[in-house]
């Protein structure tokens, strides 16, 4: 047997095997909208939850100093702007994402408890934090 023979036959091999359904990653509906939702209500509304004493202690800045941030990082980076996915559902707000990335910088957060607050996956709460250099 030559070798290309030999390659072509372990080719078909190989194809033969591949015939596996392909598997996707399971869609966790999450509800990003009320993620933002309840950050405005608690920290942003025009009658937030929490003060802004208590925003200062936990995000560890003003509020002022925090949408300014936000704001600029929005401007200078493209994976800040709030977008569609490749679903086409909406993406987080720059409000939602830039939380994440600076309460993981106050507190050392671990990614996972973004998924209760703000209804976002660790995976984007670990994107955002890439961004932000120490």
């Amino acid at each position: 047997m030559t070798t290309i023979n030999l390659m072509v036959q372990v080719a078909s091999e190989d194809n033969e095997t591949d015939d596996q359904p392909i598997r996707r990653r399971t869609r966790i509906m999450r509800d990003r909208a009320a993620g933002q939702q309840r950050l405005m209500q608690d920290y942003f509304g025009e009658e937030p939850v929490y003060d802004a004493k208590i925003f200062r202690r936990r995000f560890h800045m003003s509020k002022r100093l925090f949408t300014r941030i936000t704001n600029d990082m929005e401007e200078d980076y493209d994976y800040f702007k709030q977008k569609y996915d490749a679903r086409w559902y909406l993406g987080f707000t720059p409000l939602q994402k830039c939380t994440a990335a600076i309460r993981q910088l106050a507190y050392g957060t671990s990614v996972d408890s973004f998924d209760e607050y703000l209804r976002m996956s660790a995976r984007t709460a670990r994107e955002s934090h890439t961004f932000v250099k120490v």
